[in-house]
């Protein structure tokens, strides 16, 4: 699989705005699509500055507090470039010896 990293900010001036915890286990969420790591809390108004209400702005070993939705789309395989394009580079090769 890959790995993102992904930064979430809310600008409200107070600390009521993106709930976190502090890091309990390696995993936070996990099901047969998505794995979700701990990571650090950013608790300034104003995205990736350093100072936060209480000193330095990012706190490490802390996990998300709240629901995560998403939806996966499957994309099937055809012999179309659009549709073929979308693979990785490694798949498109392995499609191109398959049909020589």
């Amino acid at each position: 699989g890959k790995r993102y990293s992904l930064y979430i900010h809310c600008a409200r001036n107070d600390d009521m705005g993106i709930v976190y915890n502090n890091q309990r286990n390696r995993v936070t969420y996990e099901d047969q699509f998505l794995i979700v790591h701990p990571g650090m809390a950013h608790i300034s108004p104003i995205p990736f500055d350093n100072h936060g209400w209480w000193g330095v702005a990012w706190r490490p070993h802390r996990e998300f507090v709240g629901r995560i939705s998403y939806s996966v789309k499957y994309l099937c395989w055809k012999p179309v470039a659009a549709v073929h394009l979308q693979y990785p580079e490694s798949f498109r090769e392995s499609v191109f010896a398959l049909l020589l």
